[in-house]
């Protein structure tokens, strides 16, 4: 499946908008005060939590060939020493440009 964040996907049309679609994931921060969640041994689980968010969202985009318009929001609880991470789009169908269809030419 092809998961962007620009509105279309270059060569193809959008052929139906299936519907939007999210996924969501959490980790523990442990020291968030002073950077602890961007330094280096964090910053595996932090993309890990992006990781596993698009993952979810590519399950419920079912059907669909392509996930567009992508934006990831990260939010932070300091009281829990947890980071949020939200990941959505716009599944959609597509179908070739009709430039595909041309013979190329010699």
């Amino acid at each position: 499946m092809i998961v962007t964040t620009t509105q279309s996907v270059e060569g193809k049309i959008i052929q139906e908008y299936v519907g939007l679609v999210s996924g969501a994931d959490t980790y523990n921060a442990g020291g968030l005060v002073g950077g602890g969640y961007t330094s280096g041994g964090q910053s595996l689980y932090f993309q890990a939590a992006i990781d596993r968010a698009t993952q979810k969202m590519e399950i419920k985009a079912y059907g669909a060939d392509a996930i567009v318009g992508v934006q990831v929001v990260i939010g932070a609880s300091a009281a829990m020493n947890q980071v949020i991470v939200t990941v959505t789009g716009t599944a959609v169908k597509l179908r070739h440009s009709a430039d595909d269809d041309a013979l190329p030419e010699l």
